[in-house]
C-alpha cells in the first residue's frame, strides 16, 4: 500500500452453494471487487480445512474490522435463510439480530440474483423492505456493480451538500421579510440553468433592489442618536447585499454574457444616487446619507470581491474601468466618476467614535469586518478586492489626490503573505488574466508602473501601513510559466 493510501474496506460475501454456475458468478464478483480495491473475504479463499465454520461465519458478521457484509440472494439462499438451514441458515441467525439491534444499519446489503415466478425478488424474510442491488437482469449488471462498489467503499454517487447558513432575513427574528426575495430566487434559478430569460429576471431584481433601499432612508428621531440610526440602517441592508452578491456569483459562474457587467454597474449607479440629496428633500445636513455611503461602499466592494474570487477578471475590469453616471439634487446630472465614487466619508462614524469613547482606528473598517465575517463573502475576499481597487487607483489616479483609500486594509497590516490572485500570479499564464485590471503588458510593466505609484503615494493609517510587497508577493510574480 502506498504512503497515504487508506486501508481497504474489508467485506464478507455470504452466499448459497446453489449450483456450480452460481458459485462461479459469486467468485467472479468477489474477484472483481478485489481488483477494485475491496478486501473481500470469501469462504473459498479464507475458510481452510480444519477451521470451525460456525466461528468463521460468526466472526465475519460480528467482527468490527469487517465493515460490510454482502448477501448474494437467490431462491435457494432465501429458502435456507428462512428455514435456518445449512450454512446460510447459520449466517442468517447471526445476521438477523445484528441487522435489527444496531442503530446504524449500513453494514448489510443484499445483492439479488433471482426473482420468483411473479417477478418478486428473492430475499430472506428478515431483509424484506430494505434496499438491495438488483443483479437479476443481466443488462443492468454494470450499473448495479457500480452502485454496490460505491456502497462498499462509501463513495455515493450523490453527496449531500454542506449545510449553509439560513438567509439573514430568516436567521434574525427582527429582520423583515424582503420584498426582493421572489425576484432573487427566480433570477438565481434562471442564471444557474442558463435560461433565456435570466437577464430579464436579473434586471427585475435590480429594479426592486434599488427601490427597496428607500425603506432604509433615515427619519431623524429625537430620542435616538443619529449615528445609532446610521449603523442600524446599514445593518438592515445586509440581507439585500447578500442577495446581490449571490446573484453576481451566479453570473460569474454560469454566464459569459458581457451585458451582465453593465447591469451590475447600472445597479451600483442606482445605489450611489442614494448618497446624495433626492428631489423630495429640501433641508438636510452632511450626515443624512451616511448610511447609504456605507451601503454603496459595501455593494461595490462585494461585487468586485465576487468577481475576483471566481477569477472573472473581465467583470472586475469592467467594474474598475468604467465611469459611473450619478444623478441627484432634483434629478440633475452630477456627471460621471470612476469607482472611487463609492468611497464617501461617513462623518457620523467619527462622531460616534468620540461620543462613545470607543477609541477605534476606523469604525468604517470595523463595520466591514463585522459585515463580511459572517455573510455570503469572507473578509479575506473583501480585503483582496479593496487592495485591487487601491492598486488600480495608484495606477490611474492623479498624484495630487486620492482616488481610493483602502479602508479595510487596516486588517491586513500584520499580514505576511500575498492575496490569492497575486500568489497565483507566480504563474505568467495566470497573471495574463490579472494584468487586464491594471492595463499593463507584462509583469515587468506592472512592477514599473505600480512601484512608481507607491513611491509617490502611500496613505498612512494612524498605526502604520500595510506592506505592499508582502500583499503582492512582488518577488515571485511571473517567475513560473
Amino acid at each position: 500500500m502506498s504512503e497515504g493510501e487508506q486501508n481497504p474496506v474489508r467485506t464478507f460475501v455470504s452466499y448459497s452453494w446453489t449450483s456450480p454456475a452460481h458459485e462461479t458468478w459469486v467468485l467472479d464478483l468477489a474477484t472483481r471487487l478485489r481488483a477494485d480495491g475491496v478486501d473481500v473475504v470469501l469462504d473459498k479463499w479464507d475458510l481452510k480445512p480444519g477451521h470451525d465454520a460456525y466461528k468463521f461465519m460468526e466472526q465475519m458478521v460480528t467482527d468490527a474490522t469487517v465493515t460490510k457484509v454482502v448477501m448474494i440472494c437467490d431462491a435457494a439462499y432465501a429458502e435456507k435463510a428462512n428455514a435456518r438451514a445449512g450454512g446460510v441458515g447459520t449466517e442468517s441467525q447471526i445476521i438477523s439480530p445484528e441487522l435489527y439491534s444496531k442503530s446504524t444499519q449500513d453494514k448489510f446489503a443484499a445483492a439479488i440474483t433471482e426473482c420468483d415466478d411473479e417477478g418478486v425478488v428473492c430475499v430472506p424474510a428478515f431483509y424484506k423492505g430494505r434496499i438491495y442491488f438488483d443483479f437479476s437482469r443481466g443488462e443492468d449488471y454494470e450499473s448495479q456493480y457500480e452502485s454496490l462498489l460505491r456502497w462498499i467503499v462509501d463513495k455515493p454517487r450523490f453527496v449531500k451538500p454542506d449545510l449553509g447558513r439560513l438567509p439573514q432575513h430568516l436567521a434574525s427574528p427582527d429582520a423583515p421579510q424582503l420584498s426582493t426575495e421572489p425576484k432573487f430566487r427566480r433570477a438565481r434559478e434562471a442564471l444557474r440553468e442558463g435560461a433565456g430569460n435570466a437577464r430579464g429576471l436579473f434586471q427585475e431584481f435590480c429594479d426592486i433592489f434599488s427601490s427597496e433601499l428607500e425603506k432604509l432612508r433615515i427619519q431623524r428621531a429625537e430620542d435616538v442618536e443619529f449615528d445609532e440610526q446610521v449603523v442600524a440602517s446599514y445593518k438592515a441592508a445586509r440581507p439585500y447585499l447578500d442577495q446581490l452578491f449571490h446573484l453576481v456569483r451566479a453570473i460569474c459562474r454560469f454566464s459569459n454574457d458581457p451585458m451582465y457587467a453593465e447591469q451590475i454597474a447600472r445597479l451600483l449607479e442606482a445605489v450611489a444616487r442614494y448618497m446624495f440629496r433626492p428631489e423630495s428633500i429640501s433641508s438636510w445636513n452632511a450626515w443624512d446619507f451616511d448610511n447609504f455611503k456605507l451601503i454603496a461602499h459595501s455593494a461595490f466592494l462585494g461585487c468586485l470581491a465576487v468577481a475576483l474570487q471566481d477569477e472573472r477578471f473581465d467583470v472586475a475590469t469592467s467594474l474598475l474601468g468604467r465611469r459611473y453616471l450619478v444623478q441627484s439634487e432634483a434629478g440633475g446630472a452630477r456627471g460621471s466618476q470612476g469607482y472611487y465614487l463609492f468611497l464617501q466619508p461617513a462623518e457620523s462614524l467619527e462622531h460616534r467614535n468620540g461620543r462613545l469613547n470607543l477609541r477605534r482606528q476606523s469604525l468604517h473598517a470595523d463595520l466591514i469586518k463585522e459585515t463580511f465575517s459572517h455573510g455570503t463573502l469572507s473578509l479575506e475576499t473583501v480585503l483582496q478586492a479593496d487592495f485591487v481597487a487601491y492598486l488600480r487607483s495608484v495606477r490611474f489616479t492623479d498624484e495630487d489626490r486620492w482616488g481610493w483609500y483602502p479602508v479595510s486594509l487596516m486588517w491586513a497590516s500584520a499580514r505576511s503573505r500575498p492575496f490569492e490572485i497575486f500568489a497565483r500570479s507566480e504563474s505568467k499564464r495566470y497573471f495574463n488574466g490579472v494584468k487586464q485590471m491594471f492595463d499593463v503588458s507584462d509583469v515587468d510593466d506592472f512592477r514599473t508602473k505600480l512601484i512608481d505609484g507607491f513611491s509617490k503615494r502611500k496613505p498612512a493609517f494612524t498605526y502604520g501601513w500595510f506592506d505592499v510587497d508582502q500583499l503582492l508577493g512582488t518577488d515571485k510574480l511571473g517567475t513560473l510559466p
